[in-house]
């Protein structure tokens, strides 16, 4: 590639990112008002952006293609360092496993809108629910390599099912925050201690 076929093709690529990041906002307005992503037509995303439908298709091909590169985006954010539970090798007392889960939701807590409009669409488009389950895999390996060190560690019981477990929890937790997400720091606090109830009872408690 000649060096102003990139420069043009780097240009490009810039423009998309921003414009991808002005929807984004945009998403995060209509999703504070109630609005699901399926009832969001691109004029009244793009104008919410304060741009034009003629740009949205510059850079997009549809509404699936940009919650793809959204999700991308996702990805990339909370893959960039291990969860806590991926680095944790002793039993949490109650305490710090409410740090832990605090730890990991916050990953994912700013990407609200995102992972709603991820879930509602990937019940009709494929390609959105591979990437969304591809999301949640993520989360589940984690759990799963954590509670298989646990039981190699003798401090979480052997019979736990690990791969189930990890499956069930972390997807109840995904559920949670893109199905009906906290609506402020009083109701996240109260969802926050139930999950560190779930948790505990679930996989410490039978050896704590």
């Amino acid at each position: 590639m000649r060096p102003s076929t990139r420069s043009r093709h780097s240009d490009r690529e810039a423009r998309r990112a921003a414009t991808r990041d002005r929807l984004r906002s945009a998403l995060d307005v209509l999703h504070g008002q109630g609005l699901r992503y399926t009832e969001i037509s691109v004029e009244k995303l793009s104008g919410t952006a304060q741009l034009t439908r003629t740009t949205f298709y510059v850079y997009f091909e549809d509404k699936v293609d940009l919650l793809l590169a959204w999700l991308d985006d996702v990805r990339n954010d909370v893959g960039a360092v291990p969860a806590a539970w991926a680095t944790s090798d002793t039993a949490p007392t109650r305490a710090e496993l409410r740090g832990l889960i605090d730890a990991a939701i916050a990953r994912y807590r700013p990407h609200a809108a995102v992972l709603a409009a991820a879930r509602d669409t990937a019940l009709f488009e494929s390609r959105v629910d591979a990437a969304y389950r591809m999301l949640v895999r993520h989360s589940v390996d984690d759990l799963r390599e954590h509670i298989e060190l646990g039981q190699r560690g003798g401090w979480i019981q052997p019979t736990l099912a690990a791969p189930e477990v990890a499956t069930w929890l972390a997807s109840m937790v995904h559920r949670g925050l893109s199905a009906s997400p906290p609506t402020d720091d009083a109701a996240y606090a109260e969802r926050l201690e139930d999950y560190a109830d779930i948790f505990w009872n679930t996989v410490y408690r039978p050896l704590a």
